[in-house]
């Protein structure tokens, strides 16, 4: 193994956590990435499946078929896979928890071609539902976690941004969060929750904090 480690340029493989359905690495090659291999049971003992490691991690360029999207979305945890399982989509969305009613709700919200309208109606539904799943069906991230963070707004509560945007399985990144509460603050006013945005040694984050406390003037 470690020389088949060495030909791939794979110099540590670590252990981070488990779950009942996966088990968590971390691969160091070029860069450090997460990797999860998957958990089945086999007559009555748990069973370590293979997994792979790809230099280009677009999914489309991985999987072949409907049942691949729905296995990755599992395995990895991120609901967004599901869109592209086809006709397996709502049985990969039920396995998420997503609820079928909503999900028709949010379809009809994407068939408006106008992106502003689209995203009004999203984001109405998110805040009507009380729920982040129709902010994850936008296409951009500003849209989808200035929603979230309308939805945290509900609550005024903006420590939910970080669950929200954390809410896909992988970390979100500081500019996600910094989205999301640029979304709170337009709805409550709450300046104060600006200084939650991550800032340091980034401009446009920097940038984004003081437009954020100039919202009090709008």
């Amino acid at each position: 193994m470690k020389r088949a480690d060495s030909k791939a340029g794979i110099k540590l493989v670590s252990f981070k956590d488990t779950n009942p359905d996966n088990i968590e690495y971390i691969v160091t090659a070029d860069e450090k990435i997460r990797v999860f291999g998957g958990l089945s049971t086999k007559d009555g003992k748990i069973v370590h499946e293979p997994f792979y490691i790809f230099k280009d991690i677009d999914v489309k360029n991985i999987c072949e078929t409907e049942e691949c999207f729905v296995d990755y979305a599992k395995l990895t945890g991120v609901r967004s896979y599901c869109e592209l399982a086809g006709e397996m989509r709502m049985n990969c969305l039920e396995w998420f928890g997503s609820d079928s009613a909503l999900v028709n709700k949010i379809d009809d919200c994407t068939k408006i071609k106008d992106v502003y309208g689209r995203n009004d109606c999203l984001i109405r539904l998110a805040k009507a539902e009380k729920s982040i799943e129709p902010c994850q069906a936008n296409e951009f991230d500003k849209q989808t976690y200035e929603c979230m963070g309308e939805v945290a707004a509900i609550d005024n509560n903006a420590s939910l941004c970080k669950d929200y945007v954390n809410s896909k399985s992988l970390p979100g990144t500081k500019l996600q969060h910094a989205y999301c509460i640029m979304g709170y603050v337009r709805v409550t006013s709450d300046n104060k929750a600006c200084q939650l945005i991550d800032h340091r040694d980034d401009v446009v984050l920097g940038a984004m904090v003081e437009n954020c406390d100039r919202l009090k003037f709008i």
